[in-house]
């Protein structure tokens, strides 16, 4: 009987020790960067543009709704900039940025979608509507407590007249909320190789 009780009293002590997290709706909490998947190396073609694919999961306290943009800069590094040559060839000329840069086109959009490529569709997963996905037996819906943010950075063929560029790339993001709070992510590098 004295094992029962203790075992009783060892159950409830553990029990109350759990930390709850109660949120106030009327404070303004930080929007944050909790994951962030893109390749580590991006192999450009000869012919057609490519597209790097990148997923951004985030979460803000005062909902997903609060969250007003999600974009992003880069930094070339040791990156070869292509420039179509008379001869038919293209001709390389390094570039390092000094600092990150950014452009109007570096957003992100939010999806409730993602996975690889639905093919009856012909749609990638990350641009199907919340309908779509539910009918699709390839892509998966974005669980209701998650936040999901993608684009496609393309870059140009390498072969003439394109020359697209190739070397490294250093990526960052940042999340900013409707009041201004905002994440930025540390550096992602993506090296980006001729075929």
């Amino acid at each position: 009987m004295n094992r029962l009780v203790y075992i009783i009293i060892l159950v409830l002590a553990i029990s109350c020790t759990k930390e709850i997290t109660i949120y106030d709706p009327d404070i303004n909490y930080s929007p944050s960067i909790n994951l962030i998947i893109m390749d580590s190396v991006h192999t450009l073609s000869a012919q057609d543009t490519t597209f790097l694919r990148i997923n951004l999961w985030a979460e803000d306290q005062n909902g997903a709704d609060d969250i007003e943009q999600v974009n992003y800069y880069i930094k070339r590094e040791d990156f070869y900039i292509g420039d179509a040559q008379d001869n038919l060839t293209c001709g390389y000329e390094e570039l390092t940025d000094n600092a990150m840069i950014t452009s109007p086109e570096f957003v992100l959009s939010r999806t409730s979608c993602y996975g690889g490529y639905d093919s009856v569709l012909e749609k990638v997963c990350e641009e199907l509507t919340n309908e779509e996905c539910q009918n699709s037996t390839e892509c998966l819906i974005v669980d209701s407590t998650q936040t999901l943010f993608y684009t496609f950075q393309t870059f140009k063929p390498s072969g003439f007249p394109d020359c697209g560029g190739f070397g490294k790339v250093k990526f960052q993001f940042q999340i900013t909320d409707s009041s201004g709070l905002s994440d930025l992510s540390g550096e992602k590098i993506t090296e980006v190789l001729l075929p």
